[in-house]
C-alpha cells in the first residue's frame, strides 16, 4: 500500500477510487523505472513532442485524479482551464520544461496513457508482446522488439499497456460517463468535485471557485 498523494487524500473519502488508482499508478511507476534501469531507453531531456499534436481521451477516475491535482494548484481552476488554448498542443503543455515535469504542467496528475508513452509494449494481431521504441529515443538502434529479444537482451519485459489499460478502464464510478477529449473530461471533473463539495461537505478539501454558469447542464 502506496502513501496517498496530498493532493488527492481531501477527496479520497468520497471517492474511494482515486486509491485504487493510485495504487495502479505507482505499480506502473515502478515498472517504468525497473525497465528503464534496464534497457537505458529515456526521453531526452526537454523533449515534449509527444504532447505537441495529441490530446488523450481519459475515463472518469483518470480525470478525477487530475482534476485533484488541478484544483490543488488553483481555486479558479475552472477559470484557467476556459482559458487555455483549444487547438493542440495538450491544453496542459507548458512550452517551459522543468527538471521534474518536463513541460507537463499537471505531471503528478497525468492520465495513464501520458505515463505510458514511450515506455509499454502492447500485443499485435497474433498476441504476441511487441515494444516499439519511439523514434525520439531511436539512436542507430532497431525500433522494435519481440518479447523473445527483449528478454534476451534486457532479461526484463516492459509494462504492457493493454493490461493497464483495463485495469483503469474498469474504475468508472458512474457507468454513463464515457471516455472523452482531456480539457473536456477535467472540466466534467472539477463540476463533478465541485458539487459534491458544496452539496454533500468535503472537509479539508481545496475551494473551488465557481460561477452557477458553470454548472449548467
Amino acid at each position: 500500500m502506496h502513501s496517498v498523494p496530498w493532493f488527492i487524500n481531501p477527496w479520497l473519502a468520497m471517492f474511494p477510487v482515486l486509491g485504487t488508482l493510485h495504487e495502479i499508478y505507482c505499480e506502473l511507476d515502478n515498472e517504468i523505472s525497473q525497465w528503464a534501469l534496464k534497457s537505458q531507453f529515456n526521453c531526452p531531456e526537454g523533449c515534449g513532442l509527444c504532447c505537441t499534436n495529441f490530446e488523450p481521451r481519459v475515463g472518469q477516475a483518470e480525470a478525477l485524479y487530475l482534476a485533484c491535482y488541478y484544483i490543488s494548484q488553483s481555486s479558479q481552476c475552472l477559470e484557467s482551464l476556459k482559458s487555455l488554448k483549444e487547438v493542440p498542443p495538450c491544453f496542459f503543455y507548458d512550452p517551459e520544461p522543468g527538471p521534474a515535469k518536463g513541460h507537463c504542467s499537471v505531471y503528478p496528475g497525468r492520465p495513464l496513457i501520458c505515463r505510458l508513452f514511450g515506455f509499454s509494449a502492447s500485443r499485435n494481431k497474433q498476441q504476441q508482446l511487441v515494444f516499439r521504441l519511439c523514434k525520439i529515443m531511436h539512436q542507430n538502434e532497431e525500433r522494435q522488439f519481440t518479447e523473445e529479444i527483449l528478454k534476451e537482451r534486457f532479461k526484463i519485459l516492459p509494462p504492457e499497456m493493454g493490461r493497464y489499460s483495463s485495469q483503469v478502464n474498469t474504475l468508472s464510478p458512474d457507468l454513463n460517463w464515457e471516455s472523452m477529449p482531456l480539457k473536456q473530461a477535467v472540466e466534467k471533473a472539477i463540476a463533478h468535485l465541485y458539487l459534491k463539495q458544496k452539496y454533500l461537505g468535503l472537509e479539508g478539501s481545496p475551494h473551488i471557485e465557481s460561477s452557477k454558469e458553470d454548472f449548467i447542464a
